[in-house]
């Protein structure tokens, strides 16, 4: 513990692991010498994590006393999606209908976490054997980007194994592959760069300039 004296540490709070992926990638490739990752949480789900809201923003009040003397300081970082919501301070004014905990910081991508992995353009065309002018320069515009991925693997894919694990077939209908998650996160993992991807996505920015700046 004498070790990380001078660590902030904290907890990740996700939807679903590419989101938790995606965190931890950051910090350890960028940060790993200012922050300690505690615990990442998985809340499968963004109807549960919203459920278990108050009871994360409780634990983050009482965390940050657990651990007063063994960090700098905590935080709890909750990454969700936007989806249909406006905008993020929307969203967080519709959820938090008790007073948020300073040490919880939420972060929304726009509109879903695979907005920020498509916007490394480059990575993302080669990792799967896509045509660099397929890939969308402003991801956050797009209002299902999860979607958009599925019908870029069907229709133009070209490296064997990875449409069989991202994509789903029933006829001519696709649907999220039981592989999926592995190989986003194997993507997130090898090949996907975040000072590229924030050239091209606003909401995967903010939440690096913010854990540039936390103290």
């Amino acid at each position: 513990m004498a070790n990380n004296k001078n660590k902030i540490g904290i907890y990740i709070v996700s939807e679903d692991s590419p989101g938790s992926s995606v965190l931890s990638h950051i910090i350890h490739s960028e940060y790993s010498t200012k922050y300690i990752i505690l615990k990442n949480i998985i809340a499968n789900g963004k109807s549960k994590l919203l459920g278990n809201l108050k009871k994360y923003n409780d634990a983050t009040e009482n965390l940050s006393r657990v651990f007063l003397n063994d960090y700098s300081s905590f935080y709890c970082f909750l990454l969700t999606d936007l989806d249909e919501d406006k905008c993020p301070p929307a969203l967080i004014t519709k959820w938090f209908t008790f007073p948020q905990n300073e040490r919880l910081i939420v972060r929304v991508a726009v509109r879903e976490i695979e907005s920020w992995l498509l916007a490394d353009r480059k990575n993302f065309s080669d990792y799967f054997g896509l045509s660099l002018n397929k890939i969308p320069h402003n991801p956050d515009n797009e209002f299902n980007p999860k979607e958009f991925i599925l019908k870029l693997i069907v229709n133009y894919n070209v490296k064997k194994g990875i449409k069989e694990q991202i994509v789903r077939m029933e006829g001519s209908n696709y649907f999220i592959g039981r592989g999926y998650n592995d190989e986003i996160t194997n993507y997130i993992f090898r090949k996907w760069n975040f000072k590229e991807a924030v050239k091209n996505s606003d909401s995967l920015r903010k939440l690096v300039e913010k854990l540039a700046t936390l103290k």
